[in-house]
């Protein structure tokens, strides 16, 4: 995918960074979000991860999916947000922020395969 412009994008809480990617192709957009994980849900998993051994949960979570243009401020449709086309996740803020702008930049570059 080739990419004809990049737009960050105003968030709010649970969002952290927002950024929107328009190919080439007409009427093909990308919003790629990082969100800050659910707290509540968070400490249940810490505490169910601590019991089993597993893995503790992300803290941010880098989401891409197809969005709808600018009649509706290049929102994702209820149907993409439940399946992204490109999922990451990070521990820290410094972390998410990093592979935020690069997850931007490897979609945009077309060396993100979606």
């Amino acid at each position: 995918m080739r990419c004809r412009w990049i737009s960050e994008r105003p968030c709010s809480h649970p969002v952290v960074f927002a950024t929107v990617v328009a190919s080439w192709w007409p009427g093909r957009f990308y919003r790629i979000s990082t969100v800050e994980t659910d707290l509540q849900w968070r400490e249940k998993m810490l505490r169910l991860a601590k019991e089993t051994g597993a893995a503790p949960p992300p803290h941010f979570l880098t989401q891409v999916f197809y969005c709808r243009g600018a009649s509706t401020g290049y929102t994702a449709a209820t149907e993409s947000l439940r399946n992204p086309l490109y999922e990451r996740e990070y521990a820290e803020r410094s972390e998410a922020q990093h592979g935020h702008k690069q997850t931007v930049e490897l979609l945009a570059t077309g060396k993100l395969r979606i």
